[in-house]
């Protein structure tokens, strides 16, 4: 394991935000729960995320995950990920040791074009997980974490910890053109709208250390 970035993190970089409002019982059949979120979900709304980062505690790398609904943890309502791909191996050890977050190692191809349409195919091992594509159409509106605030809980390998991440950046509602996922490999999406679809640009990132959680 390449454990070399203990926390906080500081990350920049852009991405694509999708939310929603998941059919009933799609996170429980389609979603790649670990046990302790299937027992614990709690609601509908969730959340799909690829990631460009420019800066990390571990350099560049470029990121898919997957929120599917809140988790009821003693009362308290958390997002929790439950599938996750990340491009370089020190984002996967780190990201597991530092915050329990069950990383996977992935390979990612993120072409722009000169229109503004962006281009994303994940693979692990050689196998497509994910392919989709995606373009902005809106004005820049400024966006924090502050006006909605991100709770984490995870449970990995023994540790249960929660984590506080805080964003700041700019984003413009997306148009997703295609989308197109493997359910063996990652929540199954195919046929699901978004509620929403946000390209962020521009934002800034901190992971905090995690608490007991």
């Amino acid at each position: 394991m390449k454990l070399v970035a203990p926390p906080p993190w500081h990350l920049t970089g852009r991405g694509l935000v999708l939310l929603y409002r998941f059919p009933t019982g799609w996170a429980t059949d389609r979603a790649h729960l670990a046990p302790y979120q299937r027992d614990a979900l709690w609601g509908r709304w969730g959340a799909v995320m690829l990631v460009d980062y420019d800066t990390s505690g571990v350099g560049p790398y470029r990121e898919l995950l997957c929120l599917p609904g809140m988790l009821d943890v003693g009362g308290k309502k958390r997002f929790s990920i439950s599938k996750i791909y990340v491009s370089t191996r020190e984002s996967v050890d780190n990201g597991r040791h530092n915050w329990a977050i069950p990383k996977e190692l992935g390979e990612f191809a993120w072409q722009v074009a000169p229109t503004g349409n962006s281009r994303v195919t994940v693979k692990t091992a050689g196998h497509r997980v994910l392919e989709t594509e995606f373009r902005p159409f809106s004005p820049p509106f400024p966006l924090t974490t502050a006006l909605v605030p991100l709770r984490l809980h995870q449970r990995l390998d023994g540790a249960a910890l929660e984590t506080r991440p805080s964003a700041t950046g700019w984003g413009r509602q997306a148009k997703v053109t295609e989308l197109s996922v493997n359910p063996v490999l990652f929540p199954d999406l195919n046929g699901l709208k978004p509620l929403v679809a946000v390209c962020i640009d521009r934002f800034r990132m901190t992971f905090p250390a995690p608490e007991n959680g």
